[in-house]
């Protein structure tokens, strides 16, 4: 933990990108619990629909998984995490405005795919990222994104208990919108990096 402390310190990418994955995975982290809850208190008879759509959402993930990853190939990493997001995002406007179970459905398995993109691409970019000497302790930051399991579920009940589900899947868009700034912000920050070059190298010699 002290070594991946260091390393988040040491480099901005890294850091950025930690702040991307905190934010996406308060969205998706725990989102079986903050979905359940917004059945319990607005959509009582959603609940039984609750078995189905996450089996639904296995489902996705099974099936989808390697269509996905052969399609992510031939991509970049940003372009993955902008699908991702946009598509968790769409997800959760969709649950947020559904009225039956097939609308329901159709928001889960939306949800799934964005969340299917974007996990291998967050460990596709950290790969980049990541010096060979130092590889645990960047991965080992990393995992500093579960804190958005407990967060997501926590924050997301307390919004809709004081306030109502509207304000609680706004919360959740809104999240999920900033998580692809810090990306952004940290492939541009990468990128940058990578372009420079320093000022005594052979081509700036005579």
């Amino acid at each position: 933990m002290k070594e991946s402390i260091k390393a988040l310190a040491k480099d901005k990418v890294l850091f950025l990108f930690l702040l991307g994955g905190i934010l996406a995975t308060t969205v998706h982290g725990q989102f079986s619990v903050t979905l359940s809850q917004y059945f319990y208190e607005d959509f009582k008879q959603g609940l039984k629909f609750l078995g189905i759509l996450w089996s639904s959402h296995s489902l996705v993930i099974i099936f989808l998984s390697i269509p996905i990853s052969r399609y992510m190939e031939k991509k970049s990493p940003l372009h993955s995490i902008s699908i991702g997001t946009l598509m968790f995002a769409t997800g959760i406007v969709g649950f947020w405005l559904s009225f039956n179970f097939l609308t329901l459905l159709f928001s889960m398995i939306v949800f799934t795919i964005g969340e299917t993109f974007l996990i291998p691409a967050e460990y596709a970019i950290i790969d980049e990222i990541t010096p060979d000497n130092i590889r645990g302790s960047y991965y080992g930051a990393v995992s500093f994104t579960t804190l958005g399991s407990f967060i997501g579920p926590g924050l997301s009940g307390l919004l809709l208990t004081v306030f109502n589900s509207h304000i609680m899947f706004l919360f959740l868009l809104i999240v999920s919108l900033f998580s692809i700034l810090f990306y952004l912000w940290g492939i541009h920050l990468n990128l940058k990096k990578h372009q420079i070059q320093p000022r005594f190298s052979p081509e700036n010699t005579n």
